[in-house]
C-alpha cells in the first residue's frame, strides 16, 4: 500500500492473466509523481502510456493528485466529481489494476476497507488478525503479510489513504456507501459494519486480561524465568510480525510483574491498617489499667488479700470499662488470629505468641502482669507488620529525615502505601509512636 513500495516490491497489480498488458510504471517511478498519494494505485500511473487521447500527461496528473486529496480528506463529493470528469481514468485504472472480475472485486474492496478498520483501532493484535484475514487478495497482489504490516506501523495515514483508494477503485459503490456511514447517513449501518472489529478488539482485551490473571497465578520466579527467555527470544527474531508478538507477550509478563507486586502492597497496607487498629486498642486498654491500679483484680474477682476469689466482678464503672476494651481487644487480635485472618496469615509462631498473651491477659491477676502480656501482643503485631514489609522485596532506602515522615505518617495514613513502596520500611519512630498511641 502506501508505503509498500519502499519495502522493494516492485508491482501492486494482481497476477491475473486476465488483465490488459499495459505498461504500469515502477513503484518510485510512480512515487515521483507531485502530491499523488496514490503510489499503491500504479495502475494509474499506466495510464499515461495506454491512452494516448487525453491532451497531455498534466491532465492525468492533475487527476491523481486531486483524486489522492479528496479520498484522503474524505471528501465524497470532490471524489464523485472527478470521477465524472474523468470517466476514462478511472475505467482504464481499474483493468490495468485487474479489477475485471466482480467477485474477486467485492472481495478486495472488503479487504480494503477492513484493513482499513483494523487500522482505525490502533492495536497491532487486530491489525495482524485483518492481515491475516486479507492474505488471499493479497497475494493476488503479490503482497507478503510482513511488508503489508510493517507500512502500517512506518505509515498509518498513508496506509489509510491507500486501502480507500484501492476500495475505491475495487468497488466504487461499495466505497461511497462507507463513505455515506461515515458522514452519518447510515450510523446504524456504519456501527454493523465497524462490530466485527469493534468485537475483536474486545476480545483482544479480554484475551490479554486472561493472559495477565493467568501469568499473575504464577509464583515470582517463574514469571521472572519467562521475561527472561521472551528477552532472549526477542533478540533473535526473524522478522516484524514475530518481534510484535514477543513484545507484546513480555509487556504482558511485565504488567503481570507489576499489578503482582502492586496487589502485595496493597494487601500488605490494608493489614498494616488492620494490626494499627490493634494497637491502637491496645494503647487504650493499657490507659485504662494505667488509670485504675484495681481493675484487672477485681475484674477478675479476685481479692489479694485472700488469694482466691472474694469481689464481685464488673460492678464498678472502671471494671465494666476494662472488660468491654479487653473484649474489643479479643476481637481485633484473638479470633481473627484463630481464624488465620488478623493483618493477613500470620506464621505459626505469630499466632502462638499472640494467643499466649491474650489468654495471659485474660488470667492475669495483678496490672503488672496483664500489662505485660498486653505489651507482648503489641510487640507480635509490630513485628508481623515488619515481616510483610520485609516479604515485598523491595529494596530499602533509608530516608534522611525520618522524623518528618513520621509525622507526616501519623497524620495521613494513606501515605504509607507510598512511603513502603519507596522506601521498603517503615521508621522505627513511627512504629513506637503507634504503640504509644498515636494517630
Amino acid at each position: 500500500m502506501a508505503t509498500w513500495q519502499l519495502g522493494g516490491l516492485q508491482s501492486l497489480a494482481p497476477q491475473n492473466t486476465n488483465a490488459p498488458n499495459a505498461g504500469v510504471p515502477q513503484p518510485m517511478q510512480y512515487q515521483q509523481q507531485p502530491n499523488v498519494g496514490l503510489m499503491a494505485l500504479q495502475g494509474i500511473g499506466g495510464v499515461i502510456d495506454a491512452n494516448k487521447q487525453y491532451n497531455s500527461a498534466q491532465q492525468l496528473k492533475d487527476y491523481q493528485a486531486r483524486l489522492g486529496s479528496a479520498v484522503a480528506n474524505n471528501d465524497r463529493a470532490g471524489v464523485q466529481q472527478l470521477m465524472a470528469q474523468y470517466p476514462q481514468f478511472m475505467a482504464d485504472s481499474q483493468k490495468q489494476m485487474g479489477f475485471i472480475d466482480a467477485q474477486q472485486n467485492r472481495q478486495t474492496a472488503e479487504a480494503a476497507m477492513n484493513l482499513r478498520l483494523a487500522s482505525q483501532t490502533g492495536d497491532p493484535l487486530v491489525m495482524q488478525k485483518a492481515i491475516q484475514q486479507a492474505n488471499p487478495v493479497l497475494q493476488r497482489f503479490g503482497l507478503p503479510a510482513e511488508e503489508v504490516y510493517q507500512s502500517w506501523q512506518n505509515d498509518p495515514q498513508g496506509f489509510n489513504r491507500t486501502t480507500d483508494l484501492i476500495h475505491l477503485h475495487a468497488d466504487p459503490n461499495s466505497y461511497f456507501a462507507v463513505q455515506d456511514k461515515q458522514q452519518g447517513q447510515g450510523i446504524a449501518q456504519q456501527n454493523a459494519n465497524t462490530s466485527a472489529f469493534n468485537a475483536q478488539v474486545n476480545a483482544s482485551q479480554g484475551d490479554r486480561r486472561l493472559d495477565l490473571d493467568q501469568y499473575k497465578a504464577q509464583t515470582d520466579n517463574q514469571l521472572r524465568t519467562r521475561e527472561m527467555a521472551l528477552q532472549a527470544r526477542l533478540g533473535r527474531a526473524r522478522n516484524d510480525i514475530e518481534r510484535e508478538k514477543l513484545t507484546a507477550e513480555l509487556g504482558t509478563v511485565q504488567q503481570a510483574k507489576m499489578e503482582k507486586q502492586n496487589d502485595k502492597i496493597n494487601t500488605v497496607a490494608g493489614n498494616i491498617d488492620s494490626l494499627n487498629s490493634a494497637l491502637g486498642v491496645g494503647h487504650e486498654l493499657a490507659g485504662i489499667v494505667g488509670q485504675h491500679p484495681t481493675a484487672v483484680t477485681r475484674s477478675q474477682n479476685y481479692n489479694p488479700l485472700t488469694g482466691g476469689l472474694g469481689f464481685l466482678p464488673n460492678m464498678a464503672e472502671d471494671t465494666r470499662t476494662l472488660s468491654a476494651k479487653a473484649d474489643e481487644y479479643n476481637l481485633k487480635v484473638a479470633l481473627p488470629t484463630l481464624k488465620a485472618t488478623f493483618g493477613g496469615n500470620p506464621t505459626e509462631g505469630e499466632r502462638k505468641a499472640l494467643l499466649q498473651s491474650v489468654n495471659g491477659m485474660k488470667n492475669a491477676t495483678s496490672n503488672d502482669a496483664f500489662l505485660r502480656e498486653l505489651n507482648k501482643s503489641q510487640e507480635v503485631i509490630v513485628r508481623m507488620q515488619k515481616r510483610q514489609i520485609a516479604g515485598l522485596g523491595i529494596p530499602v532506602t533509608k530516608s534522611q529525615d525520618e522524623a518528618t515522615d513520621t509525622k507526616m505518617l501519623l497524620q495521613d495514613s494513606s501515605l504509607i502505601k507510598d512511603y513502603v513502596t519507596a522506601h521498603g520500611y517503615l521508621p522505627e519512630s513511627y512504629y513506637q509512636a503507634k504503640l504509644m498511641g498515636g494517630y
